[in-house]
């Protein structure tokens, strides 16, 4: 029995054992998968609701679309392509092909060994760990990636090496005084080997460009550089940067061209016309130049002036403080002082979200106005005066904002970006709240549009109902940055005034017929008294 007894005990310390050492290789595996991750899959859900507002049409950066059959070709050469032109582009002046070849072979094995090599302690993310960028750029992904360091630093080397030579491309032909002078920004051809044909002044003549000679493929690129899952590290590419943009010779002053810019203002300057209400408008002195075409990407304005977001001059971060680009376009969005972010990407001044009832139709027809603001998240709801009702100021300034094609992807890659990211603070849900609960029918938003808080360019009112109706489905809301000002105007709209002065105006203003009604049973009413009164009197006077 004792012998048996041990036995059992035995195996139950075996078992135990077993089992804890699951545990220990769970832990790590968690921790190694997501202690550094900050580009995710969007959770089923969520991707349910709109599928193909997360995938890129075009364009694959990064691992998590590689293997995407529509993206493989010929996009995938298009990128070698410009990767090849960046590199050539250091090479500049160097007349011997060979020489040539061989000066941007030495500049790529620079890059390679750069990320296999150089490390870095990921002290932003609590630990003294030393990893290699290679190593941080894998950490990057919440993703168990089936690719060894080769593959890895060859896709980010080529795809962070594309995204680099397209933000120099498009700065240097939008922002420069002599835009169409080729000369301002060579263009390798075949491959930068052999001899070129020149025209006869000697010059290489301009070669077509498969993105940017093409408005729709520009657009689209563009619009597939700003996905959720599209994304590389932010880090991958401030190292190229340095290796490449950052090295390349000066171009001559002669040309007009502006000075170089940080990896920000490259960015910043890509992505202005998206992010600056201005954008849309003409605001250069010689209409003929590509600046001045009106933008279609616009969707809400971002914080600082359409100048600075042009000249991409705005004070910017540091690299790390940045996961990607869509990250850096959200960050962009917010002020500073709001954009502090605590431990857990929630904000000191905001409040747990709670339910409110609020319709931009029973505000509208209590007496309040909507004012359009160029600030996304300047949401203020005002009432002031004394007295009677008619004497009391009663607004609620909200956003304008533009609904386009992209509008919808746009919004759900930037919730995505806040519902999965650490340290992010949700002011794009709060929002997609905000006007959810403003808009429950098509008479809401024509409300709103009638006071140029939407501006619609593309669907109908029962389309951007649907819109802002399915934005949050599938999204926790804990902290609502507008709840303060909702409140009030929640407990204003259930005001038995608020509620009365409602009633009478929707139905005596909002329908024509109920108050011609009335009235005409006023003047009947008038018609049959004064009958009746002659009636009396003639009778009277008998």
């Amino acid at each position: 029995m004792s012998q048996g007894g041990n036995d059992v005990k035995q195996a139950s310390k075996i078992r135990a054992k077993t089992i804890g050492e699951k545990f220990n290789n769970g832990t790590e595996k968690i921790k190694s998968l997501y202690s550094f991750a900050r580009i995710y899959k969007v959770p089923e859900d969520v991707r349910k609701l709109n599928e193909c507002a997360y995938v890129p049409r075009l364009i694959a950066i990064g691992p998590l679309h590689r293997k995407g059959k529509h993206l493989r070709k010929p996009m995938q050469d298009v990128k070698m392509d410009y990767a090849n032109r960046l590199f050539l582009r250091l090479t500049k002046g160097i007349a011997d092909p060979e020489i040539r070849d061989e000066k941007k072979d030495e500049l790529i094995q620079e890059c390679v060994d750069k990320m296999k090599k150089f490390t870095v302690k990921a002290k932003k993310y609590n630990t003294e760990e030393e990893v290699t960028l290679v190593d941080m750029a894998k950490k990057y992904y919440a993703e168990d990636l089936k690719l060894n360091d080769d593959e890895m630093v060859e896709m980010m080397l080529v795809d962070g090496c594309f995204i680099l030579e397209l933000l120099y491309v498009y700065y240097h032909t939008n922002y420069c005084q002599v835009r169409k002078d080729s000369s301002s920004i060579p263009q390798p051809i075949n491959g930068g080997k052999g001899g070129s044909k020149r025209n006869r002044r000697g010059c290489e003549p301009p070669r077509a460009d498969p993105i940017c000679d093409s408005i729709l493929t520009a657009n689209i690129v563009r619009h597939d550089l700003m996905l959720f899952e599209n994304q590389i590290p932010f880090f991958v590419l401030e190292h190229l940067f340095q290796l490449t943009v950052a090295k390349i010779p000066t171009v001559d002053q002669t040309t007009g061209c502006c000075p170089e810019l940080s990896l920000e203002g490259y960015v910043r300057s890509y992505f202005w016309k998206f992010l600056s209400l201005e954008g849309g408008q003409s605001r250069c002195s010689k209409p003929e130049t590509s600046c001045c075409l009106a933008s279609d990407h616009c969707i809400l304005s971002v914080c600082g002036s359409a100048t600075e977001l042009e000249q991409g001059k705005t004070e910017s971060g540091k690299a790390n403080d940045y996961y990607h680009i869509l990250h850096f376009i959200h960050r962009s969005y917010i002020p500073g002082e709001q954009g502090q972010e605590t431990e857990l990407g929630i904000q000191l001044n905001s409040t747990k979200h709670c339910e409110l009832t609020l319709s931009a139709s029973d505000l509208h027809y209590a007496g309040v106005k909507f004012v359009p603001t160029k600030e996304l998240f300047d949401v203020k709801f005002i009432n002031k005066g004394i007295g009677c009702w008619r004497c009391r100021t009663l607004t609620f300034r909200i956003p304008t904002i533009y609904i386009r094609k992209t509008t919808e992807s746009f919004l759900r890659n930037v919730i995505a970006l806040e519902q999965c990211s650490p340290r992010v603070p949700r002011y794009f849900t709060s929002y997609a709240k905000l006007m959810d609960m403003f808009i429950n029918s098509e008479e809401d938003v024509r409300v709103l549009k009638n006071d140029k808080v939407i501006h619609n360019y593309l669907s109908t009112d029962e389309d951007i109902r649907d819109l802002f109706n399915k934005l949050c489905k599938e999204v926790v809301l804990e902290d609502f940055h507008f709840y303060k000002d909702c409140r009030v105007a929640s407990k204003f709209n259930m005001r038995w005034r608020t509620r009365a002065v409602r009633y009478v105006t929707r139905l005596f203003v909002a329908s024509p017929w109920p108050t011609l009604a009335f009235f005409m049973g006023i003047v009947t009413f008038a018609i049959a008294v004064y009958q009746f009164g002659y009636t009396i009197r003639a009778r009277y006077r008998r």
